[in-house]
């Protein structure tokens, strides 16, 4: 509809209101309250419509589902990875992310780490978390530059990125990290968590674990 997102959590919390209410409210988009979707095909057509209006993620949105083959659409690396490309050239922070990710990883392109490391760093200057993490790797498995690398992880970790504090725990046993350093990532990032905490989070998170169990 308006292309805007919510988290998990939100979702949940609307979807709550909705049915706690005493109206008989039908499902919508709490930003534009166009009605939410009923079928794969009218999702396509509310991307395609987005993207005529060059509206950036929607052409992310197409581009994951191609790249997971997903909503009625075949699997398509190459399309994926060309809509994820006009989404970053219109300006999505996660369609860099992605890119980053792709050729960091020779997912549907071949290895490139200048490629991701530009698009890393692009996705990290607008707050992408992940990306950050990533520079880390880069800079400390592909450039050896172990300083900056560890600058890199302990931002995404006091940012509340857990697979960065389990790093910086690493390099804290290894030496490379002091003690101070260490505790103050352990608080900022204890800080970034609890400031995304909701009740609402945990219950989609748990909704999500539970699927994910019975497939």
């Amino acid at each position: 509809c308006c292309g805007k997102f919510l988290c998990s959590g939100c979702v949940n919390a609307v979807k709550a209101e909705r049915t706690n209410s005493l109206r008989n409210i039908p499902p919508h988009c709490p930003f534009c309250r166009t009605p939410t979707l009923t079928s794969h095909e009218e999702l396509i057509e509310r991307c395609t419509k987005r993207m005529e209006a060059n509206d950036a993620e929607a052409f992310m949105i197409l581009g994951c589902h191609y790249h997971e083959g997903e909503m009625g659409l075949p699997k398509d690396l190459k399309k994926s990875i060309g809509l994820c490309m006009r989404a970053a050239e219109l300006g999505s922070i996660h369609a860099h992310y992605l890119l980053g990710q792709a050729y960091y990883d020779g997912d549907g392109v071949e290895k490139d780490m200048k490629k991701a490391e530009h698009y890393c760093e692009r996705a990290a200057m607008g707050g992408n978390v992940i990306a950050r993490h990533y520079l880390g790797l880069l800079e400390g498995i592909h450039k050896s530059n172990h300083n900056r690398a560890k600058k890199h992880i302990m931002i995404a970790a006091r940012a509340g990125y857990d697979n960065s504090l389990k790093m910086i725990r690493d390099m804290f046993t290894a030496g490379h990290v002091t003690k101070e350093e260490y505790e103050t990532t352990l608080r900022a990032h204890k800080d970034s968590q609890d400031e995304m905490k909701s009740d609402w989070r945990d219950t989609a998170i748990a909704a999500f674990l539970k699927r994910r169990t019975s497939l």
